[in-house]
């Protein structure tokens, strides 16, 4: 019997369009079968899983060349940062690629108009394993009435903010995973989607931290930082955030507005949480809208940035995170065993305002069960709140002391009873820090990653 060798085991040749996989984009801006259009994308075409893997690779190349035209089409330009030019055996160590509007690369002591005019800043940092300006696949192509290209990626957002005056800076905290091969950092998906060693005439390099992480954006966490101090603090558009920076008059000082999911929201946070960042940035902070995020309030440390948190910040969350189930509990009668019967549970209305204390802010929810899916599913209604946010700034620009907008108090549900407040204090016995760990760091609350498609 002949057994094929795994070196002489030639890898899929795929197509690069949506066309060769029978995808195309609808004139609505969904993803549908090039055959029937009334079909969506489907993951198991083949029995082999690598072949499905490979698919979805393929697939998802296309599309973020489709969302990175469109959004370069908006004014955005590719920046590559790292924490430091480093030289390795002679090679140029790797670059993370982010997304700016063009005026911002140009150092605001160069723009003579900007000086005392207001400049609007939004920040948008996805998910973990989301590629550059994706909040998430499976919105790009679901059937939910929100889900579209627009919307499960970053367009709809700079659309918007480009359109009433906004600079934008388009994160890329999901994907830190550099290759060499490429030139570029990826997710956890194409990682794994690479050609394998046989396939390429050579052995498989394994990782190696000196190689496939850049210098200064190892986790969300450093990546959000690299981000916020090249391109806001060093170009001097934030120039209180340097050390031993300038005080800027309150007249034109840069605002600041944020959208942000998952690990991506957490490591903003936790790098606002480090000693004494939360006080260089607050002056221009304004909205805070994090979806899904990942972390643990009652394990900061910053007593400034819990305040913030809790008077201005808005986290939507999934309605499949809303509740905890209880354990099962030993019914009598049935000889011992346990049973559970799950109580039930109410219902919440799309960006309804409920009751959680996870987070230290006010909480919405959103009709979905998928975590990735929150911030597209939402889209309208955080954009109204940035909106609110800068309208009422601008109502009151020139108040004493850098007045800071406030969520309007509202009722909310807890498990379908009114309640009169969102926020609900640590007790002082709880301590500080002693929320879930993660590599040394408070990292979440226990949510569970999901993984696109």
């Amino acid at each position: 019997m002949f057994v094929r060798r795994r070196r002489d085991a030639p890898e899929a040749v795929l197509p690069t369009t949506l066309e060769g996989f029978n995808l195309t984009i609808t004139q609505d801006d969904k993803l549908r079968q090039l055959s029937d259009p009334t079909l969506r994308f489907e993951y198991k075409v083949h029995k082999q899983p690598r072949l499905n893997e490979l698919r979805r690779e393929g697939i998802n190349e296309c599309l973020r060349q489709h969302v990175l035209e469109r959004l370069l089409k908006l004014g955005l330009v590719e920046v590559k940062l790292s924490g430091e030019d480093d030289v390795i055996d002679g090679v140029e160590g790797g670059k993370v690629t982010v997304l700016v509007s063009k005026d911002l690369l140009v150092e605001k002591k160069d723009q003579k108009d900007q000086k005392k005019k207001q400049k609007n800043i939004l920040l948008l940092f996805p998910d973990a394993d989301s590629d550059l300006g994706i909040w998430s696949y499976r919105s790009l192509d679901g059937d939910s009435p929100t889900a579209s290209i627009a919307n499960g990626s970053m367009i709809f957002f700079v659309e918007k903010a480009v359109g009433e005056g906004y600079s934008v800076v388009v994160g890329n905290s999901g994907a830190l995973m550099y290759m060499p091969e490429v030139g570029t950092t990826v997710t956890n998906w194409t990682w794994n989607a690479r050609n394998k060693p046989w396939a390429v005439g050579g052995r498989d390099r394994k990782w190696d931290d000196s190689w496939n992480l850049v210098r200064g954006s190892e986790d969300p966490e450093r990546h959000v930082g690299l981000v916020l101090e090249r391109l806001l603090g060093e170009k001097g558009w934030c120039p209180e955030v340097k050390v031993g920076g300038e005080v800027e008059e309150e007249e034109g000082r840069a605002r600041v507005y944020v959208v942000a999911a998952g690990e991506g929201a957490a490591g903003l946070v936790q790098y606002l949480d480090k000693a004494g960042n939360f006080d260089r940035w607050k002056p221009y902070l304004q909205a805070f809208a994090i979806g899904e995020p990942r972390y643990a309030f009652n394990s900061l440390n910053s007593g400034s940035l819990k305040d913030f948190l809790k008077d201005t910040a808005r986290a939507y969350i999934s309605t499949s995170s809303i509740f905890t189930p209880p354990p099962p509990q030993r019914q009598a009668g049935d000889g011992g065993s346990l049973r559970y019967e799950p109580p039930p549970q109410p219902t919440f209305e799309n960006g309804e305002q409920i009751t959680d204390d996870r987070f230290g802010c006010a909480i919405f929810s959103a009709d979905t069960t998928f975590h990735e899916c929150v911030v597209p599913t939402l889209g309208e209604q955080i954009w109204g709140y940035v909106r609110a946010v800068r309208e009422w700034l601008e109502k009151e620009e020139g108040s004493p002391g850098g007045a800071k907008y406030v969520n309007p108090d509202a009722e909310t549900r807890d498990r379908g009873v009114v309640v009169e407040s969102v926020f609900v204090e640590p007790s002082d016995d709880e301590g500080e820090g002693q929320g879930p760990q993660f590599d040394g760091k408070p990292w979440g609350d226990g949510s569970v990653r999901g993984g696109g498609w």
